[in-house]
């Protein structure tokens, strides 16, 4: 139930800036971005296996981390954004993706208030760029989790 409610909402209202290009280009986006709206996540995944898939650096690649979050792998999310944040460390939306991933692994064990990793995650989103009003929701949940 809340878990469930809480990863919706994370999913739903995670802001969408426009891509910056990459080498896939507005094509590479497409065929990855559709996937992931229909709920297709191992079709975004298989993707991410051939040859020609996104880098790390390209912004396509918060997908693959959204694919294994929505199917609960958050160890392969984890791994996913730090490869990612290796190239793009300034960049909010990974940070709070990965709030998202620590807050669903942690909830989905019931250690509601274990989410250290999640409140550094979203507290930093907030600190590249303030006007994030979900990630600012996301930390006021977690806040009330843990009191």
């Amino acid at each position: 139930g809340l878990l469930l409610t809480l990863l919706a909402g994370m999913c739903a209202c995670a802001e969408e800036p426009q891509p910056l290009p990459s080498p896939g280009g507005e094509a590479a986006s497409t065929v990855l971005r559709l996937p992931l709206q229909k709920g297709d996540f191992t079709a975004v995944i298989a993707r991410f296996s051939e040859a020609n898939a996104p880098s790390p650096a390209d912004y396509e690649y918060r997908f693959l981390a959204r694919a294994h979050l929505a199917l609960g792998r958050y160890q392969d999310a984890r791994s996913t954004l730090d490869r990612a944040l290796l190239h793009r460390p300034e960049d909010p939306e990974l940070y709070d993706l990965k709030g998202a991933v620590h807050t669903a692994d942690s909830f989905s064990r019931s250690q509601f208030a274990s989410t250290d990793a999640a409140m550094a995650a979203f507290t930093r989103a907030v600190e590249l760029d303030s006007t994030r009003a979900h990630t600012l929701s996301n930390l006021g949940l977690l806040h009330g989790h843990r009191e």
